[in-house]
């Protein structure tokens, strides 16, 4: 049986792969800071403050509670506030 021929995609090469390195801004390396805040890492009984019945709400309720309970708010809400 022949081996299948490869090929090589040639929208993605070394060059094309350096230059999309070179290209990402160094102030994405920098630490980020959503300033002097009070850290709270978790709430009593893991509930959110609100709750909304819709898609977005039930996933934001599964995360808020997922965070609380893992002590890990604050790290959650400085992540959303970068991905802003």
């Amino acid at each position: 049986m022949p081996e299948p021929e490869v090929r090589v995609n040639s929208k993605f090469t070394e060059a094309n792969a350096k230059q999309a390195n070179e290209a990402v801004h160094p102030d994405l390396f920098k630490p980020f800071s959503v300033g002097d805040l009070k850290q709270i890492n978790s709430t009593p009984d893991n509930k959110p403050p609100s709750q909304e019945d819709t898609i977005e709400g039930r996933y934001a309720t599964v995360l808020f509670t997922s965070a609380s309970q893992s002590e890990a708010l604050f790290t959650i809400y400085e992540d959303i506030t970068y991905l802003q």
